[in-house]
């Protein structure tokens, strides 16, 4: 007789060839007990996936191409069996007790939907992973008045849990049965703000959203990102406002902007933002 598998862990993985095997490394040293591993590569061109194959005990999927972060995450959520889904990046160190914690939390508190934890960056200072869902308001508030922390990304000086509109989708754990409810990630999303779209709908249904500022990952940061091209400056100046591949990841940026502001109000964000970046320089 086996145990039902209590929590599942969904990893996007792309190119990570330089990080995949120090994630999987502190993930499985550190993984509770009833839980599962499932990858799912986006077409990586590297040796990701040969490093994964490894690793026998964890479940891996093999897309052709880069479906994008959310489809991904969705293709492993589709075949997790646990009752508690973590979604965790392949640039996360998994520390001691972290992934126990966080379950026990969302065990314990039926109201919270989502549980997020303190992320580090590698020199171990604290990462800004929380922001509050953005408006038109709110970028008027930051770049405009000097409201920290009402549009950009912070980090809560907490030692505890403390609730929060929104957090990075670098690791999430969510509920399954919530996560089958909502649709699981929004595949409209190719990258970027798939993780605010979730906190939305989340808290859309009466859920909260909680940071754990006693639990801890270390994060590498963009370590999938592709890094803009060089670019007349013109050219460069528009890709703040409209979508351009050669833009690097500001093109799905862009995008995906659109798709969770509409196009209008985007545009009014992109230009309170550029605006409010030249005037403080």
């Amino acid at each position: 007789m086996t145990n039902k598998i209590q929590l599942s862990v969904i990893t996007p993985s792309f190119n990570g060839a330089q990080y995949i095997k120090d994630y999987l490394d502190s993930l499985i040293k550190n993984l509770p007990q009833d839980a599962e591993v499932i990858i799912v590569d986006n077409g990586s061109a590297d040796e990701t996936v040969e490093i994964i194959r490894k690793y026998h005990d964890v479940k891996l999927v093999e897309n052709k191409i880069n479906t994008g972060f959310g489809h991904a995450n969705n293709q492993g959520g589709q075949i997790a069996k646990g009752e508690y889904l973590v979604f965790i990046n392949q640039d996360i160190t998994v520390y001691k007790n972290s992934l126990e914690q966080m379950l026990e939390y969302a065990r314990n508190h039926p109201e919270v939907g989502i549980v997020a934890p303190k992320l580090l960056n590698p020199d171990g200072t604290t990462q800004e992973s929380v922001t509050h869902l953005p408006t038109l308001l709110r970028a008027i508030e930051e770049y405009f008045l000097g409201q920290k922390n009402s549009y950009l990304q912070y980090a809560p000086k907490v030692d505890g849990p403390i609730e929060v509109e929104a957090v990075y989708g670098a690791v999430i754990l969510i509920k399954k049965s919530l996560f089958e409810e909502i649709g699981g990630w929004d595949k409209r999303y190719f990258l970027f703000y798939e993780d605010l779209e979730l906190c939305r709908q989340v808290k859309k249904r009466g859920f909260k959203i909680i940071y754990l500022g006693n639990i801890e990952f270390k994060h590498l940061l963009g370590a999938s990102q592709k890094k803009i091209e060089k670019m007349p400056f013109g050219t460069r100046t528009l890709s703040w406002f409209w979508p351009i591949k050669r833009s690097g990841s500001r093109y799905f940026m862009l995008k995906s902007a659109r798709i969770y502001h509409g196009v209008l109000v985007a545009t009014l964000i992109r230009i309170i933002m550029y605006l409010g970046v030249k005037f403080k320089n």
